[in-house]
């Protein structure tokens, strides 16, 4: 097999593991217009979340208007944004697997300040709902370190890649990001090197913006197996909260460092 096939399929791995612990966030109900985020589902001492940013989930949003949409049966299909702009919407909806927006039993919150950026939806564990989802295991022993040149893949629905179905809904496809942690060369704002890092990112024709991925995960791996061929050995490494658009190389994406995370379980008393 060569490398090139070898790197198309690890891609693919990847991309299923990673979409099955990922949610859009729909707040269109409690933000009275369209709007989304993206979040993780992950388990900390064997309690249940969705990982977002804070300022995708408002804490002024009441629980009941808060939306998810998880990983729809079948093959995911990449959609370019040339074609989701423009195809007839009749034809992409032939075309693509569907996942509708419902409801989760959340029974509490916990929110990080400003700069982390942070927000923990608890879900009870004993809901019916929860029982085919699947959850990331977050601990010390499962997160890495955002080190430069440590290569990053995300997961999330980007506003640019989202077509109005009819006055009452939205349809938008799923956007991956292979790419890598990167070191600041220059002073961005309400940047902290303790918590957050950079992963590279550049505006091109084949990207679709981030608008829309607040609060998806940053992942990583790490090489395993015989000659370094993929295995679903998934390790986080922080959450997505901004990009800036007028960066001097490229336009970075902006995350919190997992630490941050287990700091803000930590302070509420979940570990």
């Amino acid at each position: 097999m060569g490398d090139l096939n070898l790197e198309e399929k690890a891609r693919l791995a990847i991309t299923e593991s990673v979409c099955s612990l990922t949610v859009a966030v729909d707040v269109s109900l409690a933000a009275n217009e369209s709007g989304w985020g993206t979040g993780s589902l992950i388990e900390i001492n064997k309690r249940f979340f969705v990982l977002t940013c804070k300022h995708v989930v408002k804490s002024s949003y009441q629980n009941a208007d808060l939306r998810f949409l998880f990983r729809p049966e079948g093959s995911l299909i990449d959609a370019h944004k040339d074609r989701v702009k423009h195809t007839p919407i009749q034809i992409l909806s032939k075309i693509s697997t569907k996942s509708y927006a419902q409801t989760l039993p959340l029974i509490n919150r916990f929110y990080s300040d400003s700069d982390d950026d942070l927000a923990l939806l608890e879900i009870d564990s004993s809901a019916k709902e929860i029982k085919d989802l699947i959850f990331f295991n977050l601990n010390k022993g499962s997160i890495l370190p955002a080190e430069p040149n440590t290569p990053t893949y995300m997961f999330g629905f980007s506003v640019e890649l989202a077509r109005m179905v009819d006055k009452q809904g939205v349809a938008v496809f799923h956007y991956f990001l292979g790419s890598g942690v990167i070191e600041p060369k220059a002073d961005y704002a309400e940047f902290d090197p303790q918590r957050h890092f950079l992963v590279d990112f550049t505006l091109d024709e084949e990207a679709a913006r981030p608008n829309g991925l607040s609060g998806c995960g940053v992942w990583a791996r790490l090489p395993s197996g015989k000659d370094n061929l993929w295995t679903p050995n998934l390790y986080f490494i922080g959450v997505q909260s901004a990009f800036y658009p007028n960066g001097r190389e490229g336009q970075p994406i902006k995350a919190t460092k997992a630490e941050r995370v287990l700091q803000l379980a930590k302070d509420n008393g979940i570990i």
